[in-house]
């Protein structure tokens, strides 16, 4: 399997001297138990291990190890998808379908990546043109996704993107060919640039000049963010959004600060919304849609120098 690097991109740190992934490494209760998951569940081969000072077991992955350690689990509540995960290339990703069936493992199903233009099914898109991408956790709680992600690996990597037209959140794109969510991404930059420079919040507002009409394409824009987890715009409604817009003159920058300022004024905390997902038990064929609850976050330290 070939290494990822792009020999004409600048590599900085330690960029001269890291060459790939050599394992990861996951604390759990028994080792046991954990090594009979990877190897019977997971079908990991199980490799030769060091003698020293703690108990464990190794497996390779393919291209990388695993390292299974004695010792007390740290791991996610299990409420949402949005989790730290190791991610598993499979070649025939329906076929696991009907294995996981089979062994009587429940499963969720993740429906918010498209792979190709267009809508993902968590955004009322079509199911074809969703990734495929199966989470299970491990005996410890700690999730495994099994997908069919290499189909995007081209893409990702700029070498391919006949495919994709239309779909991009890369770094080396013209601004014309950017999504919204990549330009606002690059908005949020820019408004964080303007709080080094720009006097106290109510000061700098005496300058922007309300406008009467929000403009629709940047209406657009910030509602759509709603659907970012983690993203501000998830914690106004449109309606909100929309005399914001209307407040910053049209400014998206300024929409941005205007949020954050508000967020840290009146004391709230930011709101991420989880994207839905499929729900599969290991006793019905058909999954179910499941709607996680919004999570309230501290405002970033960024935001905390917006007033």
């Amino acid at each position: 399997m070939a290494l990822h690097w792009d020999p004409t991109v600048e590599r900085r740190g330690l960029g001269k001297s890291v060459m790939c992934v050599n394992h990861i490494a996951l604390i759990v209760e028994d080792v046991g138990r954990s090594a009979s998951f990877y190897s019977d569940v997971l079908g990991l081969q199980q490799i030769k291990r060091p003698n020293f000072d703690r108990h464990g077991a190794w497996f390779t992955m393919g291209n990388c190890e695993l390292h299974l350690i004695k010792g007390a689990p740290l791991v996610h509540d299990g409420t949402n998808l949005i989790v730290c995960h190791i991610s598993l290339e499979v070649e025939n990703v329906e076929v696991v379908f009907q294995r996981l069936k089979d062994m009587n493992i429940p499963f969720e199903q993740n429906v918010s990546v498209p792979r190709g233009a267009g809508k993902a099914a968590s955004e009322g898109g079509n199911l074809d043109n969703t990734l495929t991408q199966y989470f299970i956790r491990d005996p410890d709680g700690y999730y495994i996704e099994i997908c069919n992600c290499g189909i995007l690996t081209d893409f990702c990597l700029g070498k391919s993107n006949r495919e994709f037209e239309g779909y991009a959140e890369g770094v080396t794109c013209s601004w014309a060919s950017l999504t919204a969510g990549t330009k606002l991404g690059c908005i949020a930059r820019q408004a964080r640039r303007m709080l080094k420079r720009r006097p106290p919040f109510a000061e700098f507002m005496k300058s922007v000049t309300p406008a009467e009409v929000a403009d629709g394409k940047l209406l657009t824009n910030l509602t759509r963010r709603r659907l970012v987890y983690g993203d501000i715009c998830q914690s106004f409604s449109e309606s909100e959004l929309e005399e914001i817009l209307k407040e910053a003159g049209n400014s998206a920058p300024t929409a941005i600060l205007i949020m954050q300022h508000r967020l840290k004024n009146k004391g709230q905390k930011g709101t991420f919304i989880p994207p839905s997902y499929v729900r599969h038990s290991s006793n019905s064929s058909i999954g179910e849609m499941y709607k996680p609850s919004a999570i309230k976050h501290a405002v970033s330290a960024s935001t905390e120098s917006s007033s």
